[in-house]
Formats: structure tokens, C-alpha cells, sequence
């Protein structure tokens, strides 16, 4: 057989082959913190002259000088991701407000993070402890669920002090508030 000038020499004509790799699906992490109402609280945590329970009830109950009362912010905590770190703390817009809030003579407020136990009040020592918007404590996924499930990890505990050497009636009747108080988590990106 003779080939001739017309026939057709097929270009790529090479071998070759393909394997099909395996489908992969990437799922993104989570970050995710809810406060649980239901357990969060105003205690009375004053070092001396608590009387008639902890629990305050902000319709009838008052605070005095030398008294030190704490917003017990119940918080259900979820991370999830490889690298995941986070930044847990409040919301830094918090600040106080109102006339009981004064530079001397008032109240003043500090923050403090716990665990929480089942019933979402603080339990152990503090983890981190500051001013009001300047505490944080470092989560990693080892910290806390995946998901949130409804129940408290931590609690975050905002602790207003009125100055036990104010005189007279000086701040009687006068309020103090908290503006923008939420817990919140912050991604961070730390090096290896």
C-alpha cells in the first residue's frame, strides 16, 4: 500500500490521558454569639450590706453609695474554622450616660468575662477583667461549640460601683446608663 500525497497525516496524533480528580466541596466556618436572655441578670455583688437577695429587680430597687451591682450578660458562643481566633468582648461603642455618671462621686463601671455555668451566672475566677469596652478574652473553636445550642458559655459581667465617700445627696435620684451594651466577637488573624 502506498501513501500518497493526499493522505492525511492527523496532527496531534500524540497519546494522552486524563484523571478526573476527586469533587471537593469547601463549607465556610462560623462565628456566631447571642445573648440568652433568660439567664442573663442584675445581681447585687456589693462586698458588704447585700440585703434581700442578689437578684435586683429594676422596677423597685435602687442603688446607693458603696453598693456595686452587675449586669450579667448570659452569652451562647459558637466558632468553627481551621484558623479560626476571635476576639470576645463588648461591643467598644459602649460607654455610660447620665448624670450618675460622673467623673467623681458617681458610678463607675468595669467589665469582667467568666464561664458560665449551666444556669449562665458566672462561675470560677475571672478570665479577663477591664474598663468597660477595652476587656477581651481570645476564643479559638477548642473554646466553645461549633453551633450555638442556646445555652450560656461565657458570661459577660458589666459592674457599676457608686462611690461609698459621696456626701450629703449629692447624684440622689439622678441615672446612669449603659449605651449600646452587647457582647461581640471579632475575627483575628494571628501569625503561626
Amino acid at each position: 500500500m502506498t501513501l500518497g500525497a493526499g493522505a492525511v497525516t492527523g496532527a496531534g496524533a500524540f497519546w494522552k490521558d486524563a484523571a478526573k480528580a476527586t469533587e471537593v466541596t469547601i463549607e465556610a466556618g462560623n462565628l456566631d454569639v447571642n445573648e440568652v436572655s433568660t439567664q442573663s441578670a442584675v445581681r447585687d455583688v456589693s462586698a458588704d450590706g447585700v440585703r434581700g437577695g442578689t437578684i435586683v429587680d429594676l422596677t423597685k430597687d435602687k442603688i446607693v453609695p458603696g453598693d456595686t451591682w452587675a449586669k450579667d450578660i448570659a452569652l451562647d458562643v459558637a466558632l468553627d474554622g481551621k484558623n479560626m481566633v476571635a476576639e470576645f468582648g463588648i461591643d467598644p461603642g459602649a460607654k455610660g450616660a447620665g448624670d450618675l455618671v460622673a467623673d467623681s462621686q458617681g458610678v463607675k463601671f468595669a467589665t469582667e468575662i467568666y464561664k458560665a455555668d449551666e444556669k449562665g451566672a458566672p462561675t470560677g475566677d475571672a478570665l479577663a477583667t477591664g474598663d468597660l469596652a477595652s476587656t477581651k478574652l481570645k476564643l479559638t473553636p477548642k473554646d466553645v461549640s461549633a453551633d450555638t445550642d442556646g445555652k450560656a458559655d461565657y458570661v459577660l459581667r458589666v459592674k457599676a460601683a457608686f462611690d461609698k465617700d459621696t456626701p450629703d445627696q449629692v447624684r440622689v435620684k439622678a441615672t446612669a446608663k449603659l449605651a449600646d451594651i452587647s457582647g461581640q466577637l471579632i475575627q483575628i488573624r494571628e501569625a503561626k
